[in-house]
């Protein structure tokens, strides 16, 4: 079942409980490993692919994709909001690599290695892993640049949590520690 996504304000809800914000933040030369993550200078507006149709032929899932206006001079890091008592499977694809391993972005969740977030307890995504295992922040490409477009593209599978049934303990010990459940492409 593919969860429902609709934009309210400045963030994308997914789901009764999911949300995600673009917040806008000083673009460093460093990696992220050498400095501090810069604070927000607030959330970026987030506008809906369908509501613009020199946009629209490129993308294949006009219903669930959305425009974040960013400067040159800025980078983004992800904000999110979720209900405590039902954390949510989280997995970030950037420029078509996943931003917690660095590895090609495909839609299979893995417990080992992990390769998502799980949220709560995590509420933020600051940077994306490089090749080399660096750490750098989540720049998006020139508004100019239409040849190279793809190359901001942010993808996102959220997955809400199931809920489990009944096992011996020696199984329940074997499980991940978030059980997937619908996702939204």
């Amino acid at each position: 079942m593919t969860l429902d996504v609709r934009i309210r304000a400045e963030r994308v809800l997914v789901g009764e409980r999911f949300s995600v914000s673009f917040q806008r933040t000083q673009r460093v030369t460093e990696s992220l490993h050498a400095a501090p993550v810069p604070p927000s200078w607030g959330a970026l507006p987030v506008h809906a692919v369908s509501d613009y149709p020199q946009f629209a032929a490129r993308v294949s899932d006009v219903k669930n994709a959305f425009l974040i206006p960013v400067a040159q001079d800025e980078a983004v890091w992800l904000g999110f909001g979720a209900a405590a008592f039902k954390p949510n499977a989280l997995k970030v694809g950037f420029a078509g690599r996943n931003t917690v391993t660095g590895e090609k972005f495909d839609n299979r969740l893995r417990a080992n290695p992990q390769n998502y977030v799980v949220c709560p307890p995590q509420l933020s995504l600051e940077g994306i892993r490089t090749d080399d295992g660096s750490l750098c922040q989540i720049v998006l490409g020139s508004q100019s640049d239409a040849a190279n477009w793809k190359t901001s593209v942010l993808s996102m599978i959220v997955c809400e949590a199931k809920r489990r049934t009944s096992k011996p303990d020696s199984q329940r010990n074997k499980r991940p520690a978030v059980f997937i459940g619908s996702t939204s492409r």
